[in-house]
């Protein structure tokens, strides 16, 4: 389990892509939203936003950023290191 804060304008795309050899998030997550909102876009090209208060299941393959100008917390239960 881990805690994560995310700033305004933080997007897995632009901050965190240099660190995998892809396009997207290799990763799946479980996460909860502590405070903010995270916005998602699945590699189908549907897009979610979940906002503090919400669970929500992430698949690998996915975009992920902070939505407005409000800081992003969230808990991350993945158990896997992929």
């Amino acid at each position: 389990m881990t805690r994560a804060t995310m700033e305004p304008g933080w997007r897995w795309s632009k901050d965190e892509k240099a660190l995998s050899d892809t396009d997207r998030c290799p990763k799946s997550h479980h996460v909860y939203i502590v405070s903010g909102t995270i916005g998602l876009e699945l590699s189908d090209g549907t897009t979610a936003q979940v906002e503090a208060g919400s669970a929500v299941a992430i698949p690998p393959g996915h975009d992920a950023w902070t939505v407005g100008d409000s800081v992003l917390v969230y808990v991350d239960f993945r158990t896997e290191d992929t």
